[in-house]
């Protein structure tokens, strides 16, 4: 278990479980772009074998492009959620999206 300072957060938890598992828990989003963004405290990402990485697209620079990572899996979770890239899918009340690029033509366009 690690517990410190980490991609500009005084604290950060890596937390390691079951056989050779580790979660990192950070206070607030952060944008993991290459692996060396890992290491830290005891963390090596050469150490492990899979990587599970909630993110939307900045990853492929650093992980699919440099070969790191060897097989990229896109996991999608069913339904409209907080951090979904499919945005027509929310609940808007307050926003008609017909409205706004890229799902609507903006007024004046």
């Amino acid at each position: 278990m690690y517990v410190g300072p980490w991609a500009g957060y005084a604290y950060t938890a890596a937390v390691s479980f079951g056989d050779g598992n580790l979660v990192i828990l950070t206070p607030a989003y952060t944008q993991i772009t290459e692996p060396g963004g890992f290491v830290f405290g005891p963390v090596d990402p050469a150490d492990y074998d899979v990587f599970v990485l909630k993110s939307r697209a900045h990853f492929r620079r650093g992980f699919d492009e440099t070969g790191f990572a060897k097989t990229i899996v896109l996991v999608q979770a069913p339904g409209p959620f907080v951090g979904t890239t499919f945005l027509e899918a929310l609940p808007y009340e307050n926003v008609d999206l017909s409205k706004l690029y890229p799902y609507g033509t903006p007024t004046g366009r």
